[in-house]
């Protein structure tokens, strides 16, 4: 029968119901009284596969890392709150089994040969659990023949230190807090009193991510430290070093005897592409503290703990992606908004300012002054949202871009950022589309709801990219074109679909235009001739 007692205390409670609750309330299996202990805080379930703890909201730990939910092996210590427990469910041919004493720390990775870990959770479970399931008194000879008892439980250590690791880089938590967890398991288990995970960021300067006991940032001792990571990164070289201060190759011989640094290891965080950061641990006033066999060992975790950042980096980048698409296809065609995507990639840049040539289209609902009058303010706002859905899709069709909304009017481009090279033919299809989609958009609505739309088209050469301030982008044309396109618009009657000379100039030969002679537009000394395109 499994059971759990308090680890400073020799108290034992039977788990015996598949729901096992535990908390401050006197309604929990088991009543807890400490600080940070929830009225009903965890339950440990159990099914088929064995026991696990199960978080109820607050916080619970195994084996000091958090979890939401993990399945429980023998010997596992549970903390909930500042209480900590023991869980207790030893094989079967060990029924003589008693709990260490309580000043004892049970969770001994020296014992771990001599302890049979039922149910850890890993992908790996059933490999794991081979290699862990020892009868009381033996050992398994992993390494190879001829080793002695000493060497092969080392051995087994040192591959429950890399399963230790690899289960807390598996989790889902933050980058930091899965290497903040990793970083104790390795500290206690080498003996190292301090030590660091640093990462490299874009100027190749080292960030100290997480840390244990580590000197002030803008210490001597600290930029001691900086300097034998730079040195390691530098020649990509997994560095030992058993009493720093009396070797001089290791570092600056003066700034290490200052820093009292004796035992030390520094491993780049290589990822088989490049060096991501580098772990450091050292031992201060202590010699010889690590070994050969240490640099092996975490050599291992390191990259362990490459592939984990590397990992969080690609994610990362997917979810900074993810997001710039989908303000992109607010306003560009998705193939649009990919190719901005793939040139910012290629360029490094989005905020460029560039001249460019593209035909504006300027649309503008007739009246709406006089409809917004005969209809209630809800109803006015959800006509022209559906107004704007249906345009909009036009103009993506056509890999148009939304430049703006205005009012009730829309202000479009085509040729930036994304030229097609038959920019203003697109505009024209798209304007008569437009107008094509009004006509079925007025018949399904009321005779107080319908409404016509006019249309301004104009090209030029522009300033095209994205512009704002700091708290707000957008991306934006800007020039005299723009202005005569809003004007064009103007002037043009519901229902109809007005160009200027430098479009007509590009497209006379693909459309059918009505001449409708010179115009004065408003703002504008020169005068321009303007085309109406029949449809």
């Amino acid at each position: 029968m499994a059971k759990v007692w308090l680890k400073d205390k020799q108290k034992r409670q039977r788990i015996d119901s598949s729901s096992f609750r535990i908390g401050s309330h006197v309604s929990n299996q088991l009543v807890l009284d400490g600080a940070g202990v929830a009225d009903v805080h965890a339950e440990i379930q159990k099914d088929a596969r064995g026991f696990r703890l199960v978080s109820l909201g607050p916080e619970v730990f195994v084996n000091n890392l958090a979890v939401e939910k993990e399945s429980l092996a023998h010997g596992d210590v549970i903390r909930i709150g500042d209480v900590e427990l023991v869980f207790d469910d030893p094989p079967a041919a060990a029924d003589d089994y008693l709990p260490p004493p309580p000043d004892q720390d049970f969770y001994n990775l020296e014992e771990l040969s001599e302890m049979e870990i039922a149910r850890p959770v890993s992908e790996f479970e059933p490999v794991v659990e081979e290699l862990f399931s020892l009868p009381k008194g033996k050992s398994r000879d992993i390494a190879g023949p001829g080793l002695d008892a000493s060497e092969t439980i080392a051995a087994e250590k040192n591959l429950f230190l890399l399963y230790k690791v690899a289960r807390s880089l598996n989790s889902t938590r933050a980058l930091p807090d899965v290497l903040s967890s990793s970083l104790d398991i390795i500290l206690n288990q080498v003996g190292a009193s301090r030590g660091g995970v640093f990462l490299l960021d874009e100027t190749a300067d080292m960030e100290l991510l997480v840390s244990r006991d580590m000197p002030v940032e803008s210490s001597h001792d600290m930029e001691t430290i900086r300097e034998i990571i730079r040195t390691s990164i530098m020649e990509n070289t997994a560095r030992l070093c058993a009493d720093a201060c009396y070797d001089p190759d290791f570092a600056g011989e003066d700034s290490v005897s200052a820093a009292e640094l004796h035992s030390v290891i520094c491993i780049p965080l290589w990822d088989s592409e490049e060096i991501l950061g580098a772990l450091y641990l050292d031992k201060q006033m202590e010699s010889y503290v690590f070994n050969q066999q240490d640099l092996e060992l975490l050599t291992a975790v390191a990259g362990q703990i490459a592939v984990k950042v590397r990992q969080e980096q690609i994610q990362s980048q997917m979810r900074e992606n993810a997001l710039l698409q989908a303000n992109l296809e607010r306003f560009h065609s998705p193939d649009v908004a990919r190719l901005i995507l793939d040139q910012s990639r290629q360029e490094g840049e989005t905020s460029f300012l560039r001249e460019k040539e593209v035909t504006i289209l300027f649309a503008d609902i007739s009246n709406f002054t006089s409809l917004l009058e005969r209809l209630e303010p809800g109803r006015a706002a959800d006509l022209l949202n559906s107004f704007f859905d249906e345009m909009t899709s036009i103009i993506f069709k056509y890999r148009g871009t939304v430049d703006k909304f205005i009012g009730d009017a829309i202000m479009a481009n085509f040729g930036a950022p994304i030229s097609h090279g038959n920019d203003a033919e697109l505009a024209i299809f798209s304007a008569i589309d437009m107008m094509r989609k009004m006509e079925e958009f007025k018949a399904s609505q009321k005779d107080e709801e319908k409404f016509d739309i006019r249309i301004g088209i104009n090209t030029g050469v522009v300033i095209a990219g994205y512009i704002g301030s700091r708290t707000r982008i957008e991306y934006s044309v800007l020039g005299d074109p723009v202005n005569v396109a809003a004007r064009i618009q103007h002037i043009a009657s519901p229902g109809s679909i007005l160009a200027g000379e430098s479009t007509y100039a590009k497209v006379s030969n693909l459309f059918h235009f009505r001449d409708k002679g010179i115009s004065n537009l408003k703002g504008k000394k020169q005068t321009t001739r303007v085309y109406e395109v029949v449809y």
